[in-house]
């Protein structure tokens, strides 16, 4: 996936923070490392092995979550921050880009709630 269709993916959430969207940019982000086999059992594809490993209690599937879509998320809110600060004499623009870094930074705080979690791989199963 390119960079520039993560970003369109991370906006979309700005747009509409619903789990639903969220749901949409981690199956796009984690699409090939990871697949849904039913009965909540997940597995992950290792590339040493060169096979599909099982996921015991999504622990890396989470890790992901955690670490690969936290990560692309702070890079789009260091992306507002630059352009709030080109655009500190332009109260609209500024305001709109320190909404949508409050937004993104809401996801990412919700990531750290392990309900919340729980209720994203949920939501997610289906695109997997």
């Amino acid at each position: 996936m390119y960079n520039n269709e993560i970003e369109k993916l991370i906006d979309s959430i700005i747009i509409d923070l619903s789990d639903y969207n969220i749901a949409i940019v981690i199956s796009s982000i984690l699409k090939d490392k990871y697949k849904y086999i039913g009965n909540n059992k997940w597995q992950y594809y290792n590339n040493k092995q060169k096979l599909w490993i099982d996921d015991i209690k999504n622990k890396y599937f989470i890790n992901d979550i955690n670490t690969t879509i936290t990560n692309l998320i702070l890079n789009r809110i260091n992306y507002y921050e630059n352009l709030k600060k080109e655009n500190i004499n332009n109260v609209d623009l500024y305001n709109n880009y320190d909404i949508s870094n409050n937004k993104l930074l809401n996801i990412i705080n919700k990531f750290h709630n392990k309900k919340y979690l729980n209720s994203i791989i949920k939501e997610v199963k289906p695109y997997f």
